[in-house]
């Protein structure tokens, strides 16, 4: 893998070549979990999106399950 371009939807057609790799021992996970702080288009400021179902496309998941926190920059969370 070192050496060679990595393409993802992330990266331009041409990939991004690889210079090292992360190597890890395996573990149990017991859960995941969904948070995101993004800056929202409607009040134009940071949210917080969170969801119990971590580990799928946030878009696949039911939106009753998904938390949306404004936050506000002048009193914070």
């Amino acid at each position: 893998m070192i050496g060679y371009n990595l393409i993802t939807h992330q990266t331009t057609k041409d990939g991004l070549k690889v210079n090292a790799v992360l190597v890890h021992e395996g573990i149990d996970i017991k859960q995941e979990i969904y948070l995101a702080f993004i800056q929202d288009r409607n009040t134009q400021g940071p949210c917080i999106i969170a969801s119990r179902f971590g580990g799928m496309e946030i878009e696949d998941v039911d939106s009753k399950d998904i938390i949306v926190q404004p936050i506000d920059i002048a009193a914070g969370l």
